[in-house]
């Protein structure tokens, strides 16, 4: 239920005394109990006081007045009783109280957000509220609430019952009769409940603050179930109508980022406007994550150009109403640190079904402006702390220890980072960044690219070409989605696929801020692990929108073989098919040495066709431009699920004609 109440504006005497006639009726029927503490500032018991308590000459603002300010803060007696001066201007504002009654399953709610660290399981037809009476059944001290009662209003007797079980025998309420079957407003639970967290070391759990409604769970959005747009980024509701309260600004009651109760209720968001230099982590189509001043909400239709930032950028910005507005790069890439999103499998899948991280050492895990400590190898499940989508879990950065990470492997084992994991919570799955800094990533992409027993000097050329290539390529924007300058698979280079070791270390201690320059500029050094005999240009292998792209003057196609009889020109389909099928003992090269040199590979026919639709699918959805179909004279760009199956291939080439003419017959 809404309604409308007015703040006059206006210092008088009628309004004074009107105001305190109207306090001491609301004392009379909603006060019944005070909070008091004993000496030292230790709960040692606690009382009910009634109006049989205050003297018949002594009037109850006097009383109340006289009250030590301890208790006025812990019951809240301000907020209660509505004691204010009025202020000096004269004009009037409107505000909206929000008096929907305080049920009991409000109150479960709060109980077990803030006193359990992990739910029970949900379970199909579940109503919102049955997973927190399931999670309060484990605690016998909280048997009292029935789920069949889920929709009755709290009371101060049982409010007086939860305080007693939680504090324990020490403290003692006594309350009258009367006093027990009133009903407490949420204000009132909340004061009451604070001052109970406090006393047991978590007052943090819950907080006050106000916060703009932006839009709810619908059809026209991606936001889940439950969960709202706010000007402080994407909060949870369970149990609440916030659908009427898009466009108002709300003072509210959370844990963490949590709508656990509304307090009031201001037509339309304030207007908020700030200026601040921070560092980008991540950009998506609705907002962009920064480092201290978390998610700022972008237009649909922004004329801001967000195109060439990185992850770990610093800028400058002006946001109003939490929603950017000016823009500009101060620093574009960070040579300290650098952010990689960690693959499923190595094979550029970045959702993960869970996470499992352990540690040797005590760690500190920051999960919605709250710390979480967990022991040495206790598992820190991330599927237990419930996020949201578009929430994060931040484990702080650990360089004397190691992070496990126990739900994905890498050659047969668990592997371990440094630095510090980012866990953000997405529709897909879970999205896992390891910050990490420069020198540890370069270590740590040695080993996975090549086998450090080749030597120091070796694994000094690799790492001055990881480093370089890690500066070049990160500095764009295709994994700023994922909060990443580069993942840890082929896509960018190896990272941590296998484990670091001594050599490597010392390689990149060596060659330590070393990187590759030309013309002024650091080069994007792209490498292969083993030559065919012949390079390809840049721009005919990493082609973006534009195909063949510019190739730059080190990267361009060299040969790298002699006594071959002949020069072959690989951009005739007859000279490469020779080219590849010249054995070791026919041609002389860089690396004819290595077991990838030439290679052969064999598919059954349902296999190389799966192979081949799937390959296609894949472009034709991440690269549609690539991906041309011929029809006579007709070309198009297309999505394509299955071309069919792969007929015989005996002893013979395709050539670009042959393959123009089987696209014609096709489609």
């Amino acid at each position: 239920m809404l309604e409308n109440q007015k703040h006059h504006k206006v210092k008088d005497e009628k309004h004074e005394s009107k105001k305190v006639n109207t306090t001491s009726q609301k004392f009379k029927k909603v006060m019944s109990y005070l909070l008091t503490l004993s000496l030292g500032g230790v709960i040692g018991g606690g009382i009910y006081w009634t109006i049989d308590g205050i003297k018949s000459s002594e009037s109850i603002e006097e009383w109340v007045l006289n009250l030590s300010k301890d208790v006025k803060k812990i019951i809240g007696i301000d907020s209660i009783m509505e004691i204010e001066e009025p202020p000096e201007q004269s004009n009037i504002e409107i505000v909206r109280t929000y008096t929907m009654p305080f049920l009991e399953c409000n109150a479960v709610k709060i109980l077990v957000l803030t006193l359990f660290n992990e739910l029970a399981p949900e379970k199909y037809g579940d109503n919102w509220y049955d997973i927190y009476y399931r999670t309060l059944e484990q605690d016998p001290r909280f048997d009292f609430f029935r789920i069949e009662n889920s929709s009755k209003i709290m009371t101060h007797g049982q409010t007086a019952l939860l305080i007693e079980n939680i504090l324990g025998d020490k403290f003692n309420l006594v309350i009258t009769e009367d006093a027990e079957k009133l009903n407490i407003s949420l204000i009132e639970f909340y004061n009451a409940y604070q001052m109970v967290l406090d006393k047991i070391g978590r007052a943090y759990e819950l907080s006050i603050e106000r916060i703009d409604i932006l839009k709810t769970t619908g059809k026209e959005n991606d936001l889940q179930a439950w969960t709202t747009q706010t000007s402080k980024g994407i909060y949870g509701y369970h149990g609440l109508i916030l659908e009427p309260l898009i466009g108002s600004n709300l003072e509210v009651i959370v844990k963490g980022k949590d709508i656990v109760g509304i307090l009031e209720i201001r037509e339309g968001v304030i207007e908020d406007e700030r200026q601040f230099e921070d560092r980008i982590l991540k950009i998506t189509e609705d907002y962009i994550e920064f480092e201290q001043s978390g998610k700022v909400f972008l237009d649909g239709d922004t004329s801001i150009d967000l195109s060439n930032l990185c992850s770990g950028a610093k800028v400058s910005c002006v946001t109003k109403n939490n929603r950017l507005e000016k823009l500009a790069v101060i620093n574009s890439f960070p040579l300290k640190n650098i952010r990689v999103v960690i693959s499923k499998d190595g094979q550029q899948e970045y959702y993960h079904d869970k996470v499992q991280i352990t540690t040797k050492s005590n760690t500190q895990v920051t999960y919605n402006n709250q710390i979480i400590d967990y022991l040495p190898n206790q598992v820190i499940d991330i599927d237990a702390l419930n996020l949201y989508v578009g929430e994060k879990v931040v484990i702080g950065k650990l360089y004397n220890d190691v992070y496990k990470i126990h739900s994905i492997t890498r050659k047969g084992v668990h592997p371990t980072y440094v630095g510090s994991i980012e866990i953000y919570k997405e529709e897909e799955g879970y999205v896992i960044v390891n910050e990490v800094d420069l020198e540890n990533y370069v270590a740590r992409v040695i080993n996975s690219e090549m086998p450090s027993y080749f030597g120091v000097e070796a694994c000094k050329v690799q790492a001055i070409c990881a480093r370089s290539y890690a500066i070049s390529e990160g500095s764009d924007s295709e994994f700023l989605k994922y909060g990443a300058n580069v993942d840890d698979t082929t896509k960018s280079q190896v990272y941590n696929n296998v484990e670091v070791d001594e050599t490597a270390k010392e390689a990149t201690r060596q060659t330590k801020d070393q990187v590759l320059i030309f013309d002024n500029s650091i080069v994007s050094a792209n490498f292969y692990s083993t030559s065919s005999g012949n390079t390809a240009n840049f721009g005919e292998v990493w082609a973006q929108e534009i195909f063949p792209t510019q190739t730059p003057e080190y990267l361009a196609s060299t040969i790298q073989y002699w006594d071959a009889g002949k020069i072959y020109n690989m951009r005739e389909e007859e000279d490469a098919y020779e080219f590849f099928t010249l054995s070791k003992g026919e041609i002389s090269a860089f690396d004819d040495h290595a077991v990838w040199f030439r290679w052969t590979a064999e598919f059954a026919a349902e296999e190389l066709s799966e192979t081949i639709n799937n390959a296609l699918k894949n472009l034709s959805e991440s690269q549609k431009k690539h991906v041309k179909f011929i029809d006579g004279e007709k070309e198009e760009h297309k999505l394509v699920y299955d071309i069919g199956d792969v007929w015989d291939m005996c002893d013979t080439f395709i050539t670009e004609k042959v393959i123009q003419d089987l696209l014609a017959i096709i489609f």
